[in-house]
Order: structure tokens, then C-alpha cells, then sequence
């Protein structure tokens, strides 16, 4: 009996201890109390859920000039700066699980592919979520969202938090949940963003799609819902294995999106 209640407790640390690498990374499953989900979180059913401290979740986005902005125009590059703030005791660090959808409850993948070291983005299901990879020390990160370049309408971000004590179990830790809406600007209009001159060919294309002219200092490439399929920095892109179909192709500088123009892969 000792040496089965010994055995459970060890297991029962590894598991405490493995959730500071992210919980998605661990169940398999998304805690961010977004629609679809099992409803369990962090700061739930006695995880993380006892402690003094006072987490509250804000989110805030910048645009490439680092001014804060409360609508997103679609294609442009913008910082997530997520802060865990805390009324009451000293935490050692903080974890997160976010996701985005759009107001129909569908994914919306359009984190960056470029993150910090300590974050990692996770795919469960048709969802990309983005968590830490280990105890995240101070109360805030920056993640890096590409905006999606199709008419997505307002996106929300499901946001779970727990602030820990650092002891190796969930006891003494509390955690917290936000939902932040994040608006769109204005409607996709190709002829509004159109500040540079390029061109893709051929048109229709079977295996390799090439941009000239002013491609500024990044390339990305959207399908029809807005989804980004790749971001690259060439003028001569492989789309042998795209499904046939229209997509977008988008040129930035600096992070400003200079413009959109679309081809058909046949």
C-alpha cells in the first residue's frame, strides 16, 4: 500500500512538473475555456486554483510602429503583448494556452511562425494554439500575429493564465481565463493597399509561382479563408502542392503590407 500511494505521488509530481512545458503540450487537448473545448482549464477542478494570488489577463496588440491598436488591418504584422498582472503575493513566473477564432467558432491559425524560444505553437484538431515551453519568468511576453489577409471579421482570442509559486505542484498557484476581441479595420479591398508594383507568374501556375518588380522585404502567401500557407523572403515560390484554387500573394516592408495580388494553381 505504501509503496503504491509512493508511486502515485511521484507520478502525480511528474505531471505538476510537466505542465510548466505547456498543458497542451501534455494532454493533448486545448484549456483556454474557447467554444468546442472540454471546458477545463487551469485554475479548474482543483489545478492551480488554490493560491493567494490575484491573476488578471490583458492582452494588447502593436502595430509595426509599436503604437497600440484596437483593429487589425488584414496582412499586417502585429505584436501580441500578453501580461499577467497580480494584486496580492509574488509569483514566480506564469504559464499561458491561447487560440483565435473567428465569430463562426472556426480557427483562425494566424500566429507567426516566428516566436520567442520559450513559446511553441501547438496544432490540436483544425486549431493552432500557442503556449510556453517552460516557467515564464515576469509577468509579460510579446508573440508576434500575422493578421489573416481574407474579410475575417472580428477575432477572438481565448486566453488561459496560471500565476505559480514555483514549489513544483499546482498548490499555492491560481489561474485566470480572458476572451479579447480583436476588430477588423476595414473589409479587404486590394485596391486600397496596393503601394508597390509586382507581378507573379505564370498565371495560372502548375508548379512554381515567380514575383518581379518591387517585392519588398517579405512574401506571404494566403489561401482563399485568409490562412497563411507560407512566409518567404525568395521571388520563386514552390506550389506543387497546393490543391487547385485561387490564393493570395501579399509583399511587405518592414511589416506594412505594400500589396495584394491573387493567381490560380491549376
Amino acid at each position: 500500500m505504501r509503496v503504491l500511494l509512493s508511486a502515485s505521488l511521484i507520478c502525480l509530481a511528474l505531471l505538476f512538473m510537466s505542465n510548466r512545458t505547456g498543458r497542451g503540450n501534455v494532454t493533448g487537448n486545448g484549456a483556454t475555456l474557447a467554444p468546442g473545448e472540454t471546458g477545463q482549464t487551469c485554475g479548474q477542478q482543483g489545478c492551480h486554483s488554490s493560491g493567494s494570488f490575484e491573476p488578471e489577463i490583458d492582452i494588447q496588440f502593436l502595430n509595426s510602429n509599436g503604437e497600440a491598436v484596437n483593429a487589425y488591418i488584414p496582412g499586417e504584422s502585429y505584436t501580441l503583448r500578453y501580461t499577467v498582472n497580480n494584486a496580492s503575493g509574488n509569483a514566480a513566473g506564469f504559464g499561458f494556452m491561447m487560440v483565435s477564432l473567428d465569430g463562426d467558432d472556426q480557427a483562425v491559425n494566424a500566429w507567426s511562425s516566428t516566436q520567442p524560444d520559450n513559446v511553441r505553437l501547438l496544432d490540436i484538431g483544425d486549431r493552432t494554439y500557442i503556449e510556453q515551453t517552460t516557467l515564464l519568468g515576469g509577468n509579460t511576453i510579446d508573440l508576434n500575429w500575422d493578421a489573416p489577409i481574407g474579410d475575417s471579421g472580428a477575432i477572438n482570442f481565448y486566453a488561459a493564465s496560471a500565476l505559480v509559486n514555483g514549489n513544483g505542484s499546482p498548490s499555492g498557484d491560481k489561474g485566470a481565463n480572458l476572451t479579447f476581441t480583436f476588430n477588423q479595420d476595414t473589409p479587404i479591398n486590394t485596391k486600397d493597399i496596393d503601394r508597390s508594383s509586382f507581378t507573379i507568374s505564370p498565371n495560372p501556375v502548375v508548379d512554381r509561382v515567380t514575383i518581379t518588380g518591387d517585392r519588398g522585404d517579405m512574401v506571404r502567401m494566403y489561401d482563399l479563408t485568409g490562412a497563411l500557407i507560407t512566409s518567404t523572403h525568395e521571388n520563386n515560390i514552390d506550389v506543387s502542392g497546393l490543391r487547385a484554387g485561387q490564393y493570395f500573394i501579399s509583399t511587405f516592408k518592414e511589416g506594412v503590407l505594400q500589396g495584394t495580388k491573387t493567381f490560380i494553381k491549376n
